[in-house]
């Protein structure tokens, strides 16, 4: 096998080959990042046996991210971890830091995200026909993450990026429709007065902002709410992004976890892209050795 180069580390293949991974391999890769040591220094009927599943598999795993053998996998991934930079290398202070804020955040937003209301969401989402992900302005990438996200699981989502699509899909909303607001500040007198219509069709409403009891909250049906920073006392300017995707990504793994049907069609859907990106990259080397 040729020596991978750092941007092909072991952790970068699992990672890109993920949405490949069955339920027995994941169950290897949690092994793995929380016993790495153990995975280094036991065999594979060793490690089958602490993760509960067949040396076959263990073997297959490794092959699958595209080593010969055990052997090589644990000879590769002791290289790296002797080569791994420390927190001294981008500043131990900076990361610290950085990382104690975010925690700190996260952990705000973990309290206030009951399960109740994670059900209540999983539930309006299974009975919708429609999903609209309404992110205007500077909001619209961060829509177009969370449609593409539900697109993996055969959900009806689309996205809504400006004023004028917002008026528009108001006059054809119907009552098994979910709006899905990102607006953080809340307080647009343009988007309450169509908050007011979509809540007079009987649709759901469904909105994520920093504040509780704002304007929006009598039209809306959940308000999913994110940390509200003070800046003033965090040593860092952390992206509301962060936390905006935490809470996609709770409702997301709830979701197919409840669901067998909708795993299932994110592994078909996910298996056929990595298909598809593989027979690509293969042209383009082809392409590159001639």
């Amino acid at each position: 096998m040729e020596t991978n180069s750092s941007q092909f580390t072991i952790e970068n293949r699992i990672d890109s080959m993920s949405n490949q991974f069955t339920k027995t391999d994941w169950k290897i890769v949690q092994y793995l990042k929380l016993n790495i040591e153990k995975f280094l220094s036991n065999n594979a009927v060793e490690i089958a046996k602490q993760v509960g599943v067949s040396d076959a598999s263990i073997i297959r795993f490794v092959q699958k991210v595209g080593y010969d053998g055990l052997n090589e996998f644990k000879f590769i991934l002791k290289q790296e971890i002797q080569k791994k930079p420390t927190a001294n290398d981008i500043s131990n202070e900076i990361h610290s830091v950085l990382l104690s804020d975010i925690k700190e955040n996260l952990d705000k937003l973990f309290y206030s995200f009951t399960q109740e209301k994670v059900e209540l969401v999983i539930t309006l989402i299974k009975e919708s026909k429609r999903i609209f992900v309404i992110g205007l302005s500077s909001y619209g990438p961060i829509a177009d993450i969370i449609k593409h996200k539900f697109l993996k699981i055969g959900l009806n989502i689309q996205t809504i990026k400006n004023i004028e699509q917002l008026r528009f899909y108001t006059g054809i909303v119907e009552k098994m429709d979910i709006y899905l607001m990102i607006d953080l500040e809340s307080n647009d007198n343009e988007i309450e007065d169509i908050l007011r219509l979509l809540k007079k069709s009987s649709c759901k409403v469904i909105h994520i902002s920093k504040f509780t009891g704002t304007k929006y909250s009598k039209y809306t049906d959940v308000v999913l709410n994110i940390p509200n920073i003070d800046y003033s006392k965090s040593n860092y300017v952390i992206s509301n992004e962060i936390f905006i995707i935490s809470i996609i990504d709770i409702i997301f793994e709830q979701l197919i976890k409840e669901d067998n049907n909708l795993f299932g069609i994110l592994l078909n859907t996910t298996s056929y892209s990595s298909k598809v990106f593989d027979k690509e990259e293969k042209q383009i080397q082809r392409k590159l050795k001639k």
